[in-house]
């Protein structure tokens, strides 16, 4: 046997094509595979029915990630082409994803069925295909890349150690003990701190690579939800049950203090223009917009959502509840939009993208919505990009330069400016004096 693809339950036809050779492998009612004769690559899975349970944007890669569980696959969809350029059958059902910045690849963690052990997935983010299959005791429901030291972490959540994974070997190389069984894992870049949601009432914050200067900040609180700020000085996070945000100092990493607001919160998402935090109450409570200079809560938008995304490209943040959709003004606090669905289940997308996407749980689709047809959306990048290696050369005024996360990178000024120590990936320009959203340049990093 030169190759196995897990695709189907059962098989009822099989056909081979000439040119090119292709094989084609019909699954009943569960759809249609295909696979490459000569490289015996998988090339792509057309479903019948396949509804999402995730979504995550690739921004370093211009992609976005589609999980499903039943069947187990993952779509990986173009956002500026808007298609979809593969479909990937996994072997179990997919809990977590993160994507490295520096070897360019995707990882998904998966649980068994069939017999195929937990694992976390490889795949290549250029080729979309599968490289690899880490082998784990568990599979881990929290994920977090280290682009600093090209490592992966993983965790799950009855489970108090964490996984090192070498980014380029694909292999466990270490396993740091956490004090309490973890909740949540965030990477902080800025601080080149690692930091573990515990279980009861501890956050372990921890060094990669460094054994023996762990940091154990006492919350009395399990903490399930988190936001970073933007310059890694402060953690938010919270959990289903108070009615607080619990503010870490990552600088003298430490409990600085809470934040009361109006229920408990159950997402979180962090405006970096405004140094605001969002935070969702559910169905009932709306969601309160809380200055974090002030650590106060200074409104109270009156939507439902259990899920928040800002969008640092329109400052406009998507509400996700019951109900639909709710696309509301981060100037203003106004809703400028509205969205009828079934069970909506996140959104995603990434600065400079032309578009939104939108999970459902009852739909077989994505919703797509072009950011240009909200009445508070501004313009999107040019397409065109300037590809550069080590030196950018800039003839304008005066610039910012952002990350696909909406971070402020550095200044540009004009002439010639060292970007050699960005890792690679796409970035935006934005010269100085004009609206927010509007970006003069796209530039692609590379080595």
């Amino acid at each position: 046997m030169r190759a196995w693809h897990w695709g189907f339950y059962s098989v009822d036809a099989f056909c081979l094509t000439d040119a090119p050779g292709r094989a084609f492998v019909a699954g009943g009612h569960e759809g249609i595979m295909a696979v490459d004769a000569a490289s015996d690559q998988l090339r792509g899975v057309w479903r019948n029915e396949y509804y999402p349970i995730g979504l995550f944007a690739d921004s370093a890669h211009g992609k976005l990630y589609c999980l499903g569980e039943y069947p187990a696959l993952v779509s990986v969809i173009d956002p500026f082409a808007n298609r979809i350029l593969s479909s990937i059958p996994l072997a179990g059902y997919p809990h977590a994803m993160a994507f490295n910045t520096v070897d360019r690849k995707a990882y998904v963690a998966v649980e068994e069925y069939h017999d195929v052990a937990d694992a976390i997935v490889v795949l290549d983010a250029v080729g979309d295909t599968v490289l690899a299959e880490i082998a784990v005791a568990r599979a881990p429901g929290f994920l977090a890349y280290d682009a600093d030291d090209d490592l992966l972490y993983a965790a799950r959540s009855n489970s108090d150690r964490v996984l090192a994974i070498d980014g380029k070997t694909d292999s466990v190389i270490d396993s740091t003990w956490v004090s309490e069984d973890c909740r949540g894992l965030v990477y902080n870049a800025a601080r080149h701190r690692l930091y573990s949601l515990g279980s009861v009432d501890e956050v372990t914050a921890f060094t990669p690579r460094t054994h023996g200067q762990n940091s154990y900040i006492s919350v009395d609180a399990e903490l399930q939800l988190f936001a970073l700020d933007e310059s890694g000085t402060r953690l938010y996070a919270g959990n289903p049950d108070d009615d607080v945000i619990y503010v870490i100092d990552c600088v003298g990493e430490s409990l600085a203090g809470v934040i009361r607001v109006s229920a408990p919160p159950v997402a979180l998402s962090y405006d970096a223009q405004h140094d605001r935090l969002y935070c969702a109450h559910g169905d009932e409570e709306g969601v309160s917009v809380v200055d974090c200079s002030w650590r106060a809560t200074t409104a109270v938008i009156p939507v439902s959502a259990s899920f928040l995304y800002w969008d640092a490209g329109t400052d406009d943040i998507y509400c996700v509840g019951e109900s639909g959709l709710a696309v509301v003004d981060g100037g203003t606090h106004k809703v400028t939009a509205t969205l009828d669905m079934g069970w909506p289940l996140g959104v995603a997308s990434a600065p400079g993208w032309p578009r939104v996407y939108v999970a459902d749980n009852n739909e077989t689709y994505l919703t797509v919505i072009r950011t240009d047809e909200w009445p508070q959306v501004r313009a999107v990048p040019d397409a065109q990009a300037t590809v550069v290696r080590g030196r950018l050369d800039w003839t304008g005024t005066l610039a910012v330069m952002y990350d696909m996360g909406g971070r402020r990178i550095a200044d540009v000024h004009r002439g010639g400016n060292d970007v050699s120590r960005l890792h690679p990936g796409v970035y935006f320009i934005r010269q100085n004096g004009v609206r927010r959203g509007t970006y003069a340049r796209k530039v692609v990093v590379t080595r």
